[in-house]
């Protein structure tokens, strides 16, 4: 299903910014107040950990995140990026299908 909502220019770069350089732990990305695109809410600062993103999760709005998370397997480093399509139960319906239908232009 698409809706039509396109990215903005900062989306892109952000995302690789994130992938390649590690400028930052997550990007928090939101539809536009005119719901015709997808923009970057937010870059989080490099020494934020899962449960400080965790905790500042919104209650009641769909968002879309792109966290890096990192990890030790005994010796080794480990790291994988996570996509993650926030959309809490309180959310208004129409704005969970929003997300659901918007997620394939990211």
């Amino acid at each position: 299903m698409s809706t039509g909502v396109k990215l903005s220019d900062e989306c892109i770069p952000a995302c690789e910014a994130l992938k390649l350089k590690k400028v930052g732990r997550y990007v928090a990305f939101k539809l536009s107040d005119a719901k015709d695109k997808i923009e970057v809410e937010e870059v989080g600062d490099r020494s934020v950990t899962y449960a400080d993103f965790h905790a500042k999760l919104p209650k009641d709005s769909c968002r879309y995140y792109l966290f890096d998370f990192e990890w030790k397997d005994g010796d080794r480093d480990c790291a994988k990026l996570i996509f993650l399509n926030w959309t809490p139960d309180t959310s208004p319906v129409k704005a969970k299908m929003m997300a659901a239908g918007s997620k394939d232009a990211l």
